[in-house]
């Protein structure tokens, strides 16, 4: 370009008319053409990396190879065999050999679970840091790919039909993802719409939410101003808009006082007498037994 126009002033100032076009292909032409070629191929590597279509063409030398199981609890491997016989197909979430190993580890975080919970269930994982609780909700989540397995919600694949998959499930991750700039009531309109709740019915459903966790008093005050628990109790409303089918909830009494524990696990017993299915990550055994039908202890 600089070429260009120093060749016109010099034209120019002889009173000459040069016929020296800016696109032609020795100019600009051939970077603007790079650039549009570049546009369209980028961008159809992108979506195709959005629908995870690579997944289909990993090489099988790059799966991890598993560690033997071992033995294995009596219901553990009843329950292994319950789903891999088919008897869990009317669960509303099914996991199948679902196991996640990370590239700087040297043995699975998830190793084969195996899983099926039905409708109106509330199912706990119990364990410690590091025993492949949340590393189990990112994969069920598509927060990070699965290594190896297979795991369906509502008979619909977490590998092939993630855009479905994640319109029937709600998550509240273990640590808050809200704005500190926002009110309770503005996060929760804000997820409604992202959820596509009609626009009439988004104040309502605002509503709502605030008042089953009891946020009524703090719905107008920027959630950056609010407690641990009053923070968990938000990020926990924000999973329930929508009537979602499977609500993930990941360690969501953590920083609660005693009595916020207890309204929030009523909260919780209400969503599943819905016909609403609870998965959720604990420390508490007390937590677990007072509200789980079913639960699984995750060890290292």
């Amino acid at each position: 370009m600089a070429k260009n126009q120093a060749l016109a002033n010099a034209f120019q100032r002889l009173g000459a008319k040069p016929n020296l076009d800016p696109f032609q292909w020795d100019f600009v032409g051939k970077n603007l053409f790079a650039m549009a070629a570049q546009g369209v191929i980028f961008f159809v590597f992108t979506v195709l990396l959005q629908y995870k279509f690579f997944i289909h063409f990993r090489p099988w030398w790059s799966v991890p190879q598993l560690p033997p199981l071992g033995t294995e609890d009596e219901d553990v491997a009843r329950e292994r065999e319950r789903v891999k016989s088919g008897k869990a197909q009317s669960d509303i979430l099914t996991m199948i050999d679902l196991s996640k190993v990370y590239k700087s580890g040297r043995k699975p975080a998830v190793n084969r679970l195996c899983l099926g919970i039905p409708h109106s269930e509330c199912f706990g994982l119990l364990g410690v840091n590091g025993a492949g609780k949340t590393s189990t909700f990112r994969m069920l989540t598509g927060d990070t790919p699965i290594t190896y397995g297979k795991a369906f919600l509502g008979h619909h694949s977490v590998l092939t039909e993630m855009e479905r998959v994640h319109q029937l499930m709600g998550y509240c991750p273990q640590f808050d993802a809200i704005s500190d700039l926002l009110t309770g009531r503005e996060h929760l309109e804000l997820y409604a719409r992202l959820r596509g709740v009609p626009e009439e019915a988004v104040t309502k459903v605002a509503q709502w939410g605030v008042k089953k966790l009891g946020l009524t008093q703090y719905s107008e005050q920027e959630a950056g101003g609010y407690s641990g628990g009053n923070k968990r109790k938000l990020s926990t409303a924000i999973s329930f808009i929508g009537a979602p089918s499977v609500i993930f909830l990941d360690e969501p009494t953590t920083g609660m006082d005693p009595k916020a524990k207890r309204f929030l696990w009523n909260c919780i017993v209400n969503v599943t007498k819905e016909g609403r299915a609870v998965v959720l990550t604990s420390h508490s055994m007390e937590e677990c037994e007072a509200l789980c039908t079913r639960m699984a202890i995750m060890v290292n």
